[in-house]
């Protein structure tokens, strides 16, 4: 798969809760090696998105398509063998277990004992403050600390395609740089990010392209640089 192989593809695709739409005919392309946002407003259906890409909600019509193969009816934990790992919003650690616990959680689809133990280092070396709460409850750390452990827990699966949603949220501007920092660092080290952020120029800041939502649908796309030198279409459908 090259620079330009779409790794996921949306098409018109439609997710209700009951009888609410939550996203309306969808369409979009992430390409491999991309750091993708999907920006909008509470409600707009960007983490929606994220939850039906990752199999936690079935899609109502339309498809799913991820390395040119079909995925809308596939189970979340299929769809993590497949290289597709998803860190939710707030984090959703478990408090009661240990740094430890939860990284090795994250690895619950590596058969492989030697290779779950070179992505553990692998997550320690990204985040050198985990290593040094290894032993720690994950409940008594710090809110950035939380974050890397929520993104640690995701890489331990091995993705090609990782799906953040809001990992700045509640963070000090020094932490959510430094978040936002290993996105890159992941990305260079070939790992494609689809990212939902409501601090519009933080995700712009990190991201290629991005996708603007609103009220379940798309109503805006172009390149990072394109959107922070368009003024007129953040504050219309960001208020930004």
């Amino acid at each position: 798969m090259n620079a330009q192989t779409n790794i996921l593809e949306l098409r018109n695709l439609e997710v209700c809760y009951g009888k609410l739409r939550a996203l309306n005919g969808i369409n979009l392309q992430i390409r491999e090696g991309e750091i993708v946002a999907l920006l909008g407003a509470n409600g707009a259906g960007k983490s929606t998105a994220l939850r039906a890409i990752s199999g936690l909600l079935a899609p109502a019509s339309g498809d799913i398509l991820y390395c040119g193969k079909s995925i809308a009816k596939r189970r979340p934990d299929l769809i993590v063998r497949d290289g597709i790992a998803h860190s939710p919003e707030e984090r959703h650690i478990w408090p009661e277990l240990s740094v430890r616990e939860n990284l090795s959680l994250g690895a619950y689809c590596c058969p492989d004992r030697s290779l779950a133990e070179q992505r553990f280092e692998s997550v320690l070396q990204r985040f050198p403050r985990l290593r040094e709460r290894l032993s720690q409850l994950a409940g008594l750390l710090s809110g950035g600390e939380q974050q890397m452990l929520a993104i640690g827990r995701a890489l331990m699966s091995g993705p090609k395609l990782l799906l953040l949603d809001e990992p700045s949220l509640g963070l000090s501007p020094l932490m959510s740089q430094e978040v936002l920092g290993a996105l890159r660092e992941l990305c260079q080290q070939g790992i494609t990010i689809l990212i939902v952020e409501q601090n519009v120029h933080s995700a712009l800041s990190v991201a290629s392209r991005a996708y603007v939502f609103e009220t379940g649908r798309v109503v805006g796309e172009g390149s990072a640089a394109d959107m922070l030198g368009n003024p007129d279409l953040l504050r219309a459908y960001l208020g930004a």
